[in-house]
């Protein structure tokens, strides 16, 4: 299954999402662990906005120290995941994310850019499954470079038990 959505220009000062389009894949429902081997998922998004923000400060009675600014910001996301489950209770997930930000302001000394960039990768062992029941396993790892804070990596460890459909305790 491949599920793709495309978002184009958002024009509001506000940091919402651009569209509620790109917000579904958060809530698209996972697969279930006990589908045939090398079933694949692939999901991907891409965001972009631009921003215009204009400032007038005015003095009352006078216009000499009347100061006037205008502000443009613009804002990308690329991101794309694609999971294989590799056998029943086993599934590997990697992806990647991109982000550029680039702003223009009478403030800054020149133009602010900012570059982001992260791969990550997981796999998932569902170590237990009864009905609803079930107890995963998860281990992965993220690394991102960014032009503002450095390279970071990011180890990940965790459990997922889960009761019923609706009901779970993450670790």
């Amino acid at each position: 299954m491949t599920t793709c959505a495309r978002t184009s220009r958002a024009s509001t000062p506000a940091r919402a999402e651009p569209s509620s389009i790109a917000g579904n894949f958060r809530n698209a429902p996972r697969p279930p662990s006990t589908i045939a081997s090398n079933a694949e998922t692939s999901r991907c998004r891409a965001t972009f906005g631009t921003y215009r923000e204009q400032y007038l400060l005015d003095q009352r009675g006078a216009d000499v120290l009347d100061q006037f600014e205008d502000n443009h910001e613009t804002l990308g996301q690329v991101s794309s995941v694609l999971g294989w489950q590799v056998r029943p209770r086993h599934a590997l997930t990697f992806g990647f994310e991109e982000l550029f930000q680039s702003l223009s302001s009478e403030r800054l000394s020149g133009p602010g850019r900012r570059f982001r960039l992260g791969l990550f990768g997981q796999y998932t062992w569902t170590a237990y499954e009864q009905g609803d029941r079930r107890l995963g396993i998860a281990l992965g790892a993220r690394g991102d470079t960014d032009s503002q804070f450095g390279a970071q990596l990011s180890p990940k460890v965790a459990l997922r038990f889960t009761h019923a459909e609706r009901w779970s305790v993450h670790a």
